[in-house]
């Protein structure tokens, strides 16, 4: 099982065992699925931080 820094994408490993990438479609929606993710945390931090910054004033 390949995980990090490697070409070879058959049943790649991304984030956690259960997620495997088996052809070239399901590695474009992973990616797409990674960087939704990832907006979203970012957008959960920004947002944690505008409302603490209106509670304290």
């Amino acid at each position: 099982m390949n995980m990090l820094l490697t070409w070879d994408y058959q049943d790649l490993c991304v984030l956690s065992s259960s997620w495997h990438i088996k052809n070239t479609t399901g590695l474009v929606l992973s990616l797409f699925a990674v960087i939704l993710i990832s907006m979203g945390y970012e957008y959960t931090k920004f947002w944690i931080h505008t409302w603490e910054k209106r509670q304290s004033k």
